[in-house]
């Protein structure tokens, strides 16, 4: 099973490319295998990337990208809200992630 650390790493890195999917996040915390232990390994690592200032959620808007407003917490419950509705396999609907620059500049630093 993969880390935590891995995971959120595997997801900085990719960042620095484009933004991230929901889906993302589920394959890089469970490749593929969804039980309750993965569902919560993927929780982590969203909680993680939102307090460790790292990735913000939000939507793709019709020009840019357009961030979630609220606390850490409300977007932890909103992106958990659209796992369970789409069944823990978002296949490209759902949130999407943008670095932050705290986010970049760790990426860079580990790739």
């Amino acid at each position: 099973m993969v880390t935590e650390q891995q995971a959120v790493d595997d997801l900085l890195n990719r960042g620095l490319v484009d933004w991230v999917s929901l889906h993302d996040v589920v394959w890089y915390g469970t490749h593929g295998h969804i039980d309750a232990a993965s569902q919560g390994l993927v929780m982590s690592v969203l909680r993680r990337l939102f307090t460790d200032d790292l990735m913000v959620p939000g939507d793709l808007g019709e020009e840019c990208f357009e961030d979630w407003p609220g606390s850490r917490e409300d977007w932890l419950d909103r992106a958990h809200a659209q796992l369970e509705d789409f069944g823990w396999a978002p296949m490209g609907d759902g949130l999407w992630l943008r670095l932050t620059n705290r986010g970049s500049e760790r990426a860079e630093a580990t790739s």
